[in-house]
């Protein structure tokens, strides 16, 4: 089970990674595929870990949040919007709070 929590860990420290690097580096240059392995990588470990061991807090509000993410770093990368890319962070930075207290 643990490393399932890391696995996931790492990929919202990478996807938040690229997300920063939108905001003050290059434009999402491969952001749309980062974003959608790490969105599912951590969609998919969030059920393992409600399926297989104790289930993570506020499990539905979590799942909800990485989708959500997903679809603005999508929406962000097509339309090139910072501020939509901006809040995708945020929430992500929401997401990472959650582990910081686990």
């Amino acid at each position: 089970m643990p490393v399932v929590r890391y696995v996931v860990l790492a990929a919202l420290v990478v996807w938040l990674g690229d997300m920063v690097q939108g905001l003050f580096g290059d434009a999402l240059r491969d952001g749309k595929l980062v974003a959608a392995v790490c969105g599912g990588v951590i969609v998919a470990g969030l059920v393992v870990m409600k399926f297989v061991g104790p289930p993570p807090q506020a499990f539905l509000l979590r799942v909800g949040l990485a989708i959500v993410m997903t679809a603005i770093t999508a929406f962000a990368a097509f339309r090139g919007s910072a501020p939509m890319l901006a809040f995708g962070a945020g929430l992500g930075f929401v997401l990472l709070g959650w582990y910081a207290r686990e």
